[in-house]
């Protein structure tokens, strides 16, 4: 939803178990032990890096930007772990390939090994086909040289954990974050006259759009990725101010109960549509603005907290305890959706007493 998961250090090694994974069958191929580089060209949203080996065979890998930049992540943690110092150089070269190589798809991982004058990179092409290329160190340094000079000019991030996190169409922004924001600079100015609640009902709005009932009353997303990457920014914008996925996602589904998003879903699946009481929806609604303003606590809806006091259970609309140093805090919440007497005043303050809160919020 998130994309966080793409491109982890986790997958770094990927390539020794991948390797281990495919034996030289049909679907492995290893590509000729490169011996230089002799060009990287960009266009057209493709990279080309032409690569000799001993036997003047030229190899011409191609590949799009999202495996341009998996392997100049993958090379540059490989350069972190062997504390590898930049190697310059101009290449610019594409020579005429001798060696038929398939469109690459997506990046398998590097792999080093015992020797350390060789870097094992592992590909995927078009036709489900591993591809496995050995490189000597050198020429690796030299071709993240390239990709980290190709990145700047672009102003690309190599590193996933540094790169937007927008989503528009089928892909993902290139650019790096900035500040604390989970986007770009272009990115991040689309959200900042959004309040909280705003972009709550444009997530759960969103996050209908991208749904359907199918024909065996199953609920699945709809072939136009676009109102769920808008779905999927909004949660980003969220979390960028500050606040867990958790807490967001939890606020997304009171709002949309709320607003009543489910009701034709829940229709449409045979399922009997909850028509709760108007207060109870305003404790939701309500819940909803509260789990992105206190991050990190604990928050529950209509819990019941037994009285120090009166020994009985009290029911508390909602609930938020929270750790600050040393000390456990509890914080309790009233909603009311009628005019607000004295005496509901009063009676709230005994009841903040009998269970122990250090704060009380009437809303």
């Amino acid at each position: 939803m998130l994309d966080r998961m793409h491109g982890t250090s986790s997958n770094l090694w990927a390539l020794a178990k991948i390797r281990s994974e495919h034996p030289l069958t049909n679907n492995y191929l290893e590509l000729p032990k490169v011996h230089r580089l002799t060009g990287v060209r960009f266009t057209n949203e493709v990279l080309e890096v032409s690569l000799t080996d001993d036997c003047d065979t030229n190899l011409v890998l191609k590949m799009d930007v999202e495996a341009l930049l998996l392997l100049g992540y993958y090379l540059a943690e490989a350069g972190n772990a062997r504390s590898w110092r930049p190697k310059h150089s101009q290449h610019g070269q594409i020579l005429q390939s001798t060696f038929d190589t398939p469109p690459i798809v997506k990046m398998g991982g590097v792999y080093l090994g015992a020797d350390e004058e060789i870097v094992e990179v592992g590909f995927l092409s078009e036709s489900d086909l591993y591809l496995n290329l050995k490189l000597p160190t050198d020429t690796a340094k030299e071709l993240l040289c390239q990709l980290q000079s190709l990145a700047r000019r672009y102003s690309w991030a190599i590193n996933p954990n540094g790169r937007c996190f927008y989503a528009d169409g089928t892909a993902r922004c290139r650019v790096l974050r900035v500040g604390l924001s989970n986007f770009c600079a272009q990115h991040a100015r689309e959200f900042s006259d959004m309040d909280n609640l705003s972009l709550l009902r444009e997530a759960a709005s969103s996050m209908r759009q991208s749904m359907y009932v199918n024909s065996e009353k199953k609920l699945s997303l709809t072939a136009d990725g676009g109102h769920y990457h808008r779905f999927s920014n909004c949660l980003n914008a969220l979390i960028g101010r500050g606040y867990s996925q958790d807490e967001v996602i939890k606020a997304i589904g009171y709002i949309a109960g709320q607003e009543g998003v489910w009701d034709e879903i829940h229709a449409k699946m045979g399922k009997a549509v909850n028509k709760e009481p108007p207060w109870k929806t305003f404790e939701k609604l309500s819940l909803g603005v509260h789990l992105l303003r206190q991050e990190g606590a604990l928050i529950e809806h209509n819990e019941k907290i037994t009285g120090i006091r009166t020994g009985r259970p009290r029911q508390i609309d909602i609930s938020v305890r929270f750790k600050h140093g040393y000390y456990d805090y509890l914080s309790v919440v009233e909603c009311k959706d009628t005019t607000v007497t004295i005496e509901h005043v009063e009676a709230f303050r005994t009841k903040i007493e009998d269970v122990g809160a250090q704060k009380g919020v009437m809303i």
